[in-house]
């Protein structure tokens, strides 16, 4: 995992390309406010009033100075929305070979649906598997109201909308790391739960997770009930630490014994 200045970790080609940009910018910005702070103190100590009756030079400008300070930052504002615009429209436009996955948000969880495996495909709740080395194609969608699909260390945030799909792809680093699936919209009361796991997994182990349906974990083991409970959704309405959501809590104090809750919470701790 590759660690950015003032970033989260960049965990694809993407994110490394926006990373750039980013700095291009910020770069150029501190340039021009330092630039500008320096003339301004250089011009009140130089042209300061040094006696109460002495009246300041007169100015009539510089018609070669306002030229050139009017051109440089037109020229630098051209050259940048061209680089950004090419970037823009290049992550609208996947290669050939890209990986789809399709991405269902509703309230309050993230559907991802794969389209190889068992049965012709399958689909997984909160739970993001992505090949290293491959680029990947999402496919965003909403079944309610409007989401907005994001993942801080791709440096992508893409609305989720009724009726309507979106896209956009990334190239991943040929490495493994974790990272979380957020929702940048606002979308009702449990928004802030609206979390979802993500990884980056070695080819070979993410073709043994495809093969398996989602059902095992990157060594071949079944999952565990943690990793059961992310991936069906359930955390959407359940908190295990006591609160209350759309659901009662999985907390062992709120269960009540030999309840179907005390069952649930015993599989969330099943081998983990």
């Amino acid at each position: 995992m590759e660690g950015s200045l003032f970033l989260p970790d960049a965990l694809s080609e993407t994110a490394k390309e926006i990373d750039g940009l980013f700095y291009i910018l910020t770069g150029i910005a501190v340039v021009i406010f330092l630039l500008v702070w320096m003339l301004l103190l250089i011009f009140l100590v130089r042209y300061r009033r040094k006696h109460p009756t002495k009246e300041g030079l007169r100015l009539y400008g510089n018609t070669r100075l306002e030229i050139i300070w009017t051109v440089i930052p037109a020229l630098i504002l051209v050259v940048l929305g061209i680089y950004s615009a090419q970037m823009v429209y290049a992550l609208q436009k996947p290669p050939a070979d890209a990986y789809e996955i399709q991405v269902t948000a509703s309230k309050w969880k993230w559907e991802f649906t794969y389209p190889d495996g068992p049965n012709g495909g399958f689909t997984t709740l909160n739970d993001l598997r992505l090949p290293a080395g491959k680029p990947i194609l999402f496919r965003i969608t909403s079944k309610d109201v409007i989401h907005s699909f994001w993942v801080p260390e791709l440096r992508i945030k893409m609305d989720a909308v009724p009726g309507r799909e979106t896209r956009v792809w990334v190239k991943p680093l040929k490495e493994e790391g974790k990272f979380k699936v957020l929702c940048a919209e606002y979308c009702g009361t449990a928004h802030a739960n609206m979390v979802s796991d993500a990884l980056v997994m070695k080819e070979e182990h993410f073709g043994k997770w495809v093969a398996s349906g989602g059902k095992e974990d990157p060594s071949g083991q079944p999952l565990d009930g943690k990793q059961l409970a992310q991936q069906f959704g359930c955390l959407a309405c359940h908190a295990i630490d006591g609160r209350e959501l759309a659901g009662p809590s999985w907390k062992a104090s709120t269960a009540p014994s030999g309840s179907w809750l005390t069952a649930a919470r015993s599989r969330w701790t099943t081998n983990t």
